[in-house]
């Protein structure tokens, strides 16, 4: 699990909070990254691009 601090629940403070984390993990270990279908996560082409992790969202009601 890896947490980071936003500032709010935007795209902007996702794209400022998740991609130095996601960094300070190293590159072997950090290949995906799970998320749900928050709108904070609509800039995920750019996290995408800053990290090189692959980003998959969760199926809506997902776990039943």
């Amino acid at each position: 699990m890896l947490l980071a601090k936003m500032e709010d629940a935007t795209a902007t403070s996702a794209l400022a909070g998740f991609p130095a984390k996601l960094n300070s993990i190293a590159a072997p270990l950090r290949q995906t990254f799970t998320y749900d279908q928050g709108k904070e996560m609509s800039r995920h082409q750019e996290l995408t691009a800053a990290t090189g992790v692959r980003l998959y969202f969760c199926d809506p009601d997902s776990p039943r």
